[in-house]
């Protein structure tokens, strides 16, 4: 009896799971063939995103069980409305994916990907629906692609070449043909300094670059801009260890020059 029920809450689950796989995958070709144009790097930078997993994986999967909850709890509700379990399901489906998104506010943009989680919500409910039918599909999408992904999510697609560097205490400057990726200039901080860091890229192909800091868990760091000048910015070091400045380019070639001040 105790295996029967193991199973039931087993299959359950991982027929959540599937759903929220089968989103996910479906993201992960939008992005690779449509947003980033098959670039690797890019893919994983906006897979890695924690906005996606959560609302896929949490925000989803936790929808999808209440909805289960309300359609066992109110079964008077779907007879009131005169309509079959599964239409009355893909409502509730379609209302949780319309209505997250208006939390910040009803207007056009809001409304559009309104409509988008809808469509996305109600992908989720048949792919669960098609868990619950087929053992393949349901070990696929809830196991093995979205593993194959937190896969990818861990490689560093970054790409150089033609490159030079010159480091000091107090800067760093590198020139390049081809930079796909980020560079990472680690720079120990302790606790109650002033890190101000000044940052120029000069770009000779016109793609796209960026800039920013992460602490030594990895994680982004806010900074102030100084004077409103967007590239001379300020940290006051809450946490020792080491910080990295990170300079991300996609597909882009020049050089960049990057000075720092500790008080």
């Amino acid at each position: 009896m105790l295996t029967n029920l193991t199973l039931k809450i087993f299959k359950y689950i991982t027929s959540k799971l599937a759903g929220a796989g089968l989103l996910l995958f479906i993201l992960f070709v939008i992005l690779l063939v449509f947003s980033t144009g098959f670039n690797l790097y890019q893919l994983v930078e906006e897979l890695s995103s924690p906005n996606i997993w959560f609302l896929i994986y949490i925000y989803g999967v936790l929808s999808s069980i209440v909805i289960d909850l309300i359609v066992h709890k109110l079964p008077k509700l779907k007879r009131k409305l005169n309509v079959s379990e599964d239409t009355f399901k893909a409502s509730l489906y379609a209302v949780a994916g319309f209505g997250v998104f208006q939390i910040w506010g009803l207007d056009p943009f809001t409304i559009f990907v309104g409509v988008i989680g809808a469509g996305s919500a109600f992908i989720f409910y048949l792919s669960t629906r098609a868990a619950e039918q087929v053992k393949s599909f349901r070990y696929l999408f809830a196991i093995l692609i979205p593993l194959f992904i937190c896969i990818l999510l861990t490689i560093d697609f970054t790409s150089k070449s033609g490159w030079t560097e010159e480091r000091t205490d107090s800067s760093y400057a590198a020139s390049f043909d081809y930079l796909n990726g980020r560079h990472e200039i680690p720079i120990h901080l302790e606790e109650g300094e002033v890190f101000t860091v000044t940052y120029e890229f000069n770009n000779a192909n016109g793609a796209g670059h960026g800039f920013h800091i992460r602490n030594d868990k990895n994680q982004y760091v806010g900074m102030e801009h100084i004077n409103d000048d967007p590239f001379l910015l300020q940290l006051n070091v809450e946490e020792t260890g080491t910080y990295k400045v990170v300079v991300t380019g996609y597909k882009v070639s020049g050089n960049f020059t990057v000075d720092w001040n500790i008080d």
